[in-house]
């Protein structure tokens, strides 16, 4: 919920990774890896699916057999991002194009579904709440979309209360 989210005990924490037990969450890790250009990093195959989200700057993911290169934008707030899907039992390399910062969500699922990149073009935008509360939803990855249990949307929080050092938040 948005409540655990912003609970300071959470952020205190730092985005170096929020597991299931540090958020009060039954199932979802969450971390912000932050990698300058050209370094990489491999996440094991194990019963996680995974989204990952550029926060800034442009990823190169390996994964299956399959390469995706994705991202771009300079900040969270100069547009849509990306989202890459990946199922359980897949091992992953990451590596920086550029400069990156990536949203890594992890879930543990029972099923494997495909890998899907959702593009800027693919995203539902949608106008919530009013006045200071008014915000932007996008919807990266909706209960309809092929996956077990993660579900991700974006939502750029511009009003000071987040100390999350992009400024965004995720609701996972």
């Amino acid at each position: 919920s948005d409540d655990s989210m912003s609970t300071p005990q959470i952020l205190r924490r730092g985005w170096s990774g929020i597991d299931p037990s540090a958020a009060g969450w039954t199932y979802v890790s969450f971390a912000v890896e932050t990698l300058a250009a050209g370094e990489s990093l491999t996440l094991p195959s194990n019963g996680q699916e995974r989204a990952f989200v550029p926060l800034s700057g442009i990823a190169e993911v390996s994964a299956a057999g399959q390469t995706w290169t994705f991202g771009g934008r300079p900040t969270v707030f100069a547009g849509l991002g990306h989202c890459l899907y990946l199922p359980r039992d897949t091992e992953v390399t990451l590596t920086a194009n550029t400069d990156l910062e990536i949203a890594i969500a992890e879930a543990p699922a029972t099923e494997k579904f495909a890998p899907v990149l959702v593009t800027p073009d693919d995203i539902d935008i949608e106008l919530r709440g009013g006045g200071n509360a008014s915000r932007q939803v996008g919807s990266l990855m909706l209960p309809g979309f092929p996956a077990d249990r993660l579900h991700v949307i974006e939502v750029p929080d511009r009003s000071g209360r987040s100390t999350s050092p992009s400024q965004r938040r995720y609701f996972l």
